[in-house]
């Protein structure tokens, strides 16, 4: 964590970013919730929706310029995925890391170019119940198997599990639409790991997790649980 004078070398290239390209700022964000050694241009597309969608980003730039716009400040890189995941981002985890403690401890004016409530706390789950609104969309489920939907859930499955297994997301569970989204998130991934990766145990544990989810939401006579 280099400093340069009051303010860290991390904080003034944010800063700049912001002020350079707030939509950039914004995929970034969201890039700092997933698996960072690879995420595919389907998902990087599907994050790129939030954007498109904040009325504030009407006719914003596609998801190209704004990664060459990452690019310049050497916050992702490049890299070719294994087999048929096709071309991808990387972003190092300590650059999650730092994106995620400059959301936390800026003032809300810092983020006023996007389309987001940034004054309703807390901003860092609000975030990634979006993110993981999006990624729960575009991951199939298992009676939608083909070689297509494979290959589709193989590049969403890591990010869409480490956002479910983030335990501050379980703790609050404040609205039935989230704990949905959650809880359905864990179905998908449970039937991934059992039917296509063919890891039981694994697949036992994220049904298990999304049920104590449901029975958080629901009463003990509701079919989802009963």
């Amino acid at each position: 964590r280099i400093q340069s004078g009051a303010e860290k070398v991390e904080d003034c290239l944010f800063s700049m970013l912001i002020g350079q390209s707030p939509l950039a700022w914004h995929l970034l964000q969201c890039i700092s919730f997933l698996e960072p050694d690879f995420i595919s241009m389907d998902v990087l597309d599907a994050l790129h929706e939030i954007i498109r969608n904040d009325s504030s980003f009407a006719g914003g730039k596609d998801i190209h310029a704004l990664l060459d716009r990452l690019l310049h400040h050497s916050l992702v890189s490049i890299v070719e995925g294994l087999e048929q995941q096709g071309t991808g981002v990387r972003v190092h985890r300590l650059v999650q890391l730092e994106v995620q403690a400059y959301v936390i401890h800026q003032p809300s004016d810092s983020n006023t170019h996007v389309d987001i409530d940034f004054t309703c706390p807390p901003l860092q789950q609000r975030l990634q119940w979006r993110v993981l609104h999006i990624l729960e969309g575009i991951m199939p489920y298992i009676g939608d198997w083909s070689p297509h939907a494979a290959q589709k859930g193989s590049r969403v499955h890591a990010h869409l599990t480490k956002m479910v297994m983030d335990q501050s997301l379980v703790n609050d569970i404040d609205v039935t639409e989230y704990g949905i989204v959650l809880s359905q998130s864990c179905r998908k991934l449970g039937a991934y790991q059992s039917s296509v990766l063919l890891s039981h145990q694994t697949a036992l544990h994220l049904f298990q997790r999304g049920l104590v989810i449901r029975q958080q939401l629901y009463q003990d006579d509701h079919p989802d649980i009963a």
